[in-house]
């Protein structure tokens, strides 16, 4: 039940710390990667995150943040530590890797993750999501797609965001797919991995596809 706010670009660790969050029964606060200092500390308040986790190229702005944020109890980054006070995150993994810990028992109305809104009608809102919403809205996206566990998809949409969080990330782990991270997205970078890698399933938004015709 305590809150745990994750800063990470799409790459092997956002997926980790998730579903690692998930086993312990927490509820997952995912940070906006382009949000300045002062917002990331308004969500990180708001949400009553206790727990901190982030990348190491987003030190600056989530240190500026922590400090306005008292009730932030532990700070965990990964790669380069830099930020007084704070963990290691492949250190803790090094350190606990042998264990193989009970998954915490949780109901499926229980909120697994607060995905905050876009704040265009005022400050961003947490929107509380429940474990069977996060699986529904996974399933009722495999049906539209016909996912088939052979598929490749390609993870470019930002996993903070409610869609690439749910087609590129969650409906993957539910069927068994394979998933290909690309943490920027650039048209020709695009392309490239989806012929590099076989992707069959990209899920995009206007623009991306405009950038890639």
């Amino acid at each position: 039940g305590q809150r745990l706010a994750m800063m990470f670009p799409n790459i092997p660790q956002f997926p980790i710390t998730f579903f690692a969050a998930q086993l312990a029964g927490a509820e997952v606060v995912p940070l906006n990667c382009l949000y300045s200092a002062q917002e990331l500390a308004y969500v990180i308040s708001d949400s009553g995150s206790r727990i901190l986790v982030g990348w190491q190229d987003f030190q600056d702005r989530l240190s500026e943040a922590v400090a306005q944020c008292p009730d932030v109890q532990a700070v965990v980054i990964s790669g380069r530590v830099q930020m007084g006070g704070a963990g290691s995150w492949g250190g803790l993994v090094r350190k606990n890797s042998p264990a193989r810990p009970e998954p915490v028992e949780r109901d499926p109305d229980d909120v697994a993750v607060l995905i905050y809104t876009s704040g265009t009608t005022g400050r961003p809102k947490g929107a509380m999501l429940t474990h069977r919403n996060v699986i529904f809205d996974a399933h009722a996206s495999s049906v539209v797609i016909r996912v088939k566990q052979e598929d490749v998809f390609l993870g470019v949409l930002p996993f903070f965001h409610s869609y690439g969080f749910t087609v590129d990330m969650v409906l993957c782990v539910l069927y068994g797919c394979r998933d290909v991270l690309l943490p920027r997205f650039t048209g020709p970078s695009c392309l490239e991995t989806m012929e590099q890698a076989g992707v069959t399933v990209f899920a995009g938004v206007p623009s991306m596809y405009a950038m890639m015709l």
